[in-house]
């Protein structure tokens, strides 16, 4: 038998909680006063009825003028009848509820739903709670005490759809920047900045070189002549020259920038495509993981 002082074995200890502590599940009133009370069959009972009701004024709108009057107040009638339900459902579930206050705001398209012979829109309110019913399926993991099913909700077509909601952001951001930094790096002569850099450290160029080979197994006497000194340099500094030269031709230089404009082609027509998205199974390809 468990001890006074152990925690119950049906719940986990919470996290931060003292051991002795139990993490005690919401109670009933508590699922009630934030929304997210059992599915049950009474709610689909209610569903139906709800739009029966809208059925009825919906053809009392569109056929008023063809009912006889006696038709007209059997919808009516029936109308009412519909509400009482409805206002005799909702005074049980908030007597219920354990928070007053915090069901009517959790389940304010019911009190919307019952306004007495109103537009069918407003009935149409009563389909709400097939939302607050599909939560209560798929998020039952969000009944925690501060959350209510509608943050549940949002919380979670969020996340289903977050992957889709960046692309959309992301999108316009990434065509605007191709088409601010294209100019300026497709008419910049990169290869010639190369060459002018290149040109501006000759002697530590020179430098390097002749460390290289002065540790370079078999060469270090040779590097270390006057004679040796001097092939070196002429070498490295030809060598420099024709690298140079090739780095600043105006060929190399536009083989660079139609290169570029190439990529960036290529990346604005991934974009419009979205395969980029397909290709890494991001698009309408939901996650529901955090």
């Amino acid at each position: 038998m468990a001890s006074k002082d152990q925690p119950s074995p049906e719940f986990p200890e919470a996290p931060g909680r003292p051991p002795q502590e139990p993490l005690v599940p919401p109670s009933m009133a508590d699922r009630l006063s934030r929304g997210f009370e059992p599915v049950t069959r009474r709610d689909w009972i209610f569903i139906g009825l709800a739009l029966l009701s809208i059925a009825l004024l919906v053809a009392r709108d569109v056929y008023g003028g063809f009912l006889p009057a006696w038709a007209d107040q059997l919808i009516v009638a029936a109308d009412l009848s519909i509400l009482l339900l409805f206002a005799g459902e909702f005074a049980y579930e908030i007597r219920r509820s354990s928070n007053k206050v915090a069901y009517a705001r959790n389940h304010w398209y019911e009190i919307v739903g019952m306004v007495p012979i109103a537009h069918w829109g407003l009935r149409a309110f009563r389909l709400v709670r097939l939302l607050r019913m599909y939560v209560v399926n798929r998020y039952p993991e969000e009944v925690e005490p501060n959350r209510d099913w509608s943050y549940a909700l949002v919380r979670g077509l969020i996340m289903h759809y977050r992957n889709v909601l960046l692309e959309e952001i992301t999108d316009p951001i990434i065509m605007t920047s191709l088409n601010v930094i294209e100019g300026p790096l497709s008419r910049a002569q990169h290869a010639k900045a190369i060459g002018h850099s290149i040109d501006e450290r000759r002697e530590k160029i020179h430098a390097i070189v002749l460390d290289s080979v002065s540790n370079t197994k078999g060469l270090k006497t040779f590097a270390r002549t006057r004679y040796g000194q001097d092939i070196i340099r002429t070498v490295t500094a030809s060598t420099l020259e024709t690298t140079i030269h090739t780095l600043e031709s105006e060929e190399l230089n536009d083989v660079i920038s139609d290169s570029i404009r190439e990529i960036l082609d290529e990346v604005r027509s991934k974009v419009r495509q979205k395969s980029y998205a397909i290709e890494t199974g991001s698009r309408f390809h939901p996650t529901f993981t955090e």
